[in-house]
């Protein structure tokens, strides 16, 4: 009767897992790069001396690579065809501090259209700092020299197959962004 009981219970817990692998998609979309693996310097505003003298509030971008690759080497999918590409379709930014401590109340998200062909990668950009985010505390603070913010920008974005609109993918990435009021000339 144990051993009966022990079968059944294995049989419910392998067979999930069998039908979750045959779900699998032939190809990894993933995120290889963000902004060529150097953090973002994010000035908090521009001085141009002019004349006139005219100050701004920059908004600061990304270049994120998107890499999509066969999950079996051996895959060769036929020329002009898209039956393995992807589709990038949005993205949401969330903050935290360098130490790991949330910074809410800034977190967005962006639209993006974006094909992503089996074995190539691509290079999309993301909108990393608003200009508004940097018109309020605590950045505005930064204004004059009066602090330096060393932040972690969590990017998560979606998209889905070509072929299959209602199956959505999650790609995930992190950036360093330091934010100063660096020195104009």
């Amino acid at each position: 009767m144990k051993r009966a009981i022990l079968a059944v219970a294995l049989m419910m817990i392998l067979l999930p897992g069998c039908a979750e692998k045959n779900l699998q998609s032939p190809f990894l979309v993933r995120v290889t790069d963000i902004n060529n693996g150097f953090p973002t310097s994010s000035d908090v505003q521009v001085i141009d001396i002019g004349p006139p003298i005219v100050i701004s509030v920059p908004e600061d971008w990304a270049t994120v690579t998107i890499t999509n690759k066969p999950y079996n080497t051996g895959l060769v999918a036929p020329p002009d065809t898209y039956w393995n590409d992807f589709i990038l379709t949005g993205y949401s930014v969330s903050w935290r501090y360098a130490d790991g401590t949330a910074l809410n109340g800034f977190d967005f998200e962006g639209g993006a259209s974006s094909l992503i062909p089996i074995n190539s990668s691509v290079e999309v950009g993301v909108l990393l700092v608003p200009a508004g985010m940097k018109t309020v505390a605590p950045f505005v603070n930064a204004v004059g020299g009066g602090a330096f913010f060393m932040l972690i920008a969590d990017i998560e974005f979606r998209g889905h197959p070509v072929t299959d609109p209602g199956t959505e993918f999650v790609l995930t990435g992190s950036t360093s962004v330091n934010i100063a009021d660096y020195a104009d000339e």
